[in-house]
């Protein structure tokens, strides 16, 4: 008789303190409503693993098959698969008894979201790995693509977090935020991804005082979080914005893309790609559509809500 397990993590986004948050600073994340979910079932028919990662439209997008010693064989994607073979293969040396659970097992990914968006396909696949192997998920983060782990920690939490790096731990912190500004927040998709471990390789090639911009970010951080006036909170982000456009050398998404709409826009993640937030009158939105952004997602349709 075949048995089911079944695991979910969320998408995520970083609010504030983008390339900072690797130096200490205070970051304000949001878990995502949609997310990626992994189903394993037992079947003693197959000798290894039978993988098929689907995407937010049912299409399979990765199909591979592992052996017993996770040996790659039919696969329709080399690069990935090496990929997700690297990430079981760290998985078992953390903890050696999951290459038994890897054995006689159809594996089934489904992502919420579309892979392009820069939600999480990633952190998400981490986080799933981590559960079915009772691992300790920034172990595994650490070994495969690195970087701050805001990510994972969004991925199994239900509410916005405070996160930090200290002395190599993970700090998160649960908030209640729901200002009535946040009526005015939408997510503005670039459609042009980037590759976030290369931007953290940019980053850390700079030369200039990270621990003094560390702190100047975990302080708007922090009163972004309790800020309940509009105003206040468009002068907050501005700020956020104008401290890493000088610190990386990138002009702000608002000069490059929406220099003639009102209101505020904020890069988010690793800058230029994927999502910017925008908060402003709703009346500026077809404003923004027509420049050739169509996606444009209201915050309290984007973020995770438990009551829903």
């Amino acid at each position: 008789m075949n048995t089911e397990q079944q695991y979910y993590a969320h998408g995520k986004l970083l609010i504030t303190g983008e390339y900072s948050v690797l130096d200490g600073a205070t970051a304000f994340a949001i878990p995502c409503r949609s997310g990626q979910s992994l189903t394993v079932t037992k079947d003693h028919s197959i000798d290894g693993i039978i993988w098929t990662s689907w995407d937010v439209n049912q299409k399979s997008w990765l199909k591979v098959s592992f052996d017993k010693q996770l040996n790659i064989g039919n696969s329709n994607d080399t690069r990935l698969s090496e990929k997700l073979q690297s990430i079981l293969k760290s998985a078992t040396q953390i903890q050696p008894d999951f290459l038994e659970k890897l054995e006689n097992c159809k594996v089934d990914t489904h992502l919420g979201f579309d892979r392009n968006w820069g939600l999480g396909s990633s952190s998400t696949l981490i986080s799933l790995i981590s559960q079915w192997a009772q691992i300790n998920p920034y172990k595994l983060l650490d070994q495969t693509f690195g970087g701050s782990g805001y990510d994972i920690a969004c991925a199994t939490t239900n509410s916005p977090i405070l996160f930090q790096i200290d002395d190599r731990k993970h700090l998160t912190t649960s908030i209640d935020f729901n200002p009535s500004w946040i009526k005015h927040a939408h997510f503005v998709y670039l459609g042009q991804k980037q590759v976030s471990s290369k931007e953290v390789k940019k980053y850390s090639h700079l030369d200039f005082d990270k621990n003094k911009l560390a702190s100047e970010i975990s302080d708007i951080t922090q009163q972004l979080v309790i800020c309940t006036d509009l105003f206040q909170a468009q002068k907050l982000l501005q700020l956020h914005e104008s401290k890493l456009s000088v610190a990386l050398g990138y002009p702000s998404v608002k000069s490059l893309h929406f220099s003639q709409i009102n209101g505020t826009f904020k890069s988010l993640g690793a800058w230029g790609g994927d999502f910017v937030l925008f908060l402003g009158d709703s009346s500026e939105i077809e404003k923004i559509k027509a420049l050739g952004f169509p996606i444009i997602i209201p915050w309290k349709e984007m973020i995770f809500n438990p009551i829903d």
